[in-house]
C-alpha cells in the first residue's frame, strides 16, 4: 500500500476540521479517509485524482450525519460532556437495580471501607499491647524479686581462715 506523506494528510485534516466535526471523531475520520486514499492510489489513481472522490463521498452533510449517530449512539448532545465508560456500559440499562449506583460512588465506598479498615486494625493492635502488657505484670507480681540493695556489699565471715603464728 501507499503511504501519504504529511502534506497529503494535512490537506485531509484541514477538510475534516471545515466540516466541524467533534475533536474526539476526528482521529478515527482522519485514518478511515485517508485509508481510502491509500487504497484509490493503490488501485492507480494518484492523490489528486482521489482526492475530490474521497471528499465527495465524505461530504459536509455525510459528515454532519456521521457526527449525530457518534452523539446518539453515546447518548450524548454535540455540545455535552465525553461520556464515561459507566455512561456507556449504562447506556439503555435500567439504572435502578443497584450496580449504576455502586459504580457511581464506588470512589467513596472505597475510601470509607479503608479509614474503617486502618481504625479496625489499630484498635486491635492497641487491644493486644493492652493484653500482653497486663499479662507481663501479673507475671512479674506472681514471682518475687529478690532485692539486692539488703544484702551487705562485703558478706561476713562465718569461720576463721586467719592464719595463726605459730
Amino acid at each position: 500500500m501507499y503511504l501519504l506523506t504529511d502534506h497529503q494528510l494535512d490537506t485531509l485534516r484541514s477538510h475534516l476540521r471545515q466540516s466541524a466535526i467533534s475533536p474526539d471523531l476526528l482521529p478515527e475520520l482522519t485514518d478511515h479517509l485517508a485509508c481510502d486514499l491509500e487504497e484509490a492510489m493503490w488501485a492507480g489513481m494518484s492523490f489528486d485524482e482521489a482526492l475530490p472522490k474521497i471528499l465527495k463521498e465524505a461530504s459536509l452533510d455525510t459528515l454532519s450525519q456521521l457526527q449525530e449517530d457518534y452523539c446518539s449512539i453515546l447518548g450524548l448532545e454535540p455540545e455535552s460532556e465525553p461520556a464515561t465508560l459507566r455512561d456507556i456500559v449504562f447506556m439503555n440499562r435500567n439504572k435502578l437495580y443497584g450496580a449504576y449506583d455502586l459504580r457511581e460512588h464506588y470512589t467513596v465506598a472505597t475510601e470509607q471501607a479503608l479509614l474503617w479498615g486502618i481504625v479496625i486494625f489499630s484498635v486491635t493492635v492497641m487491644a493486644l499491647g493492652l493484653h500482653v502488657s497486663r499479662q507481663v505484670q501479673r507475671e512479674r507480681s506472681k514471682t518475687p524479686v529478690r532485692s539486692i540493695y539488703n544484702q551487705p556489699i562485703f558478706p561476713q565471715k562465718t569461720g576463721s581462715l586467719a592464719i595463726k603464728p605459730g
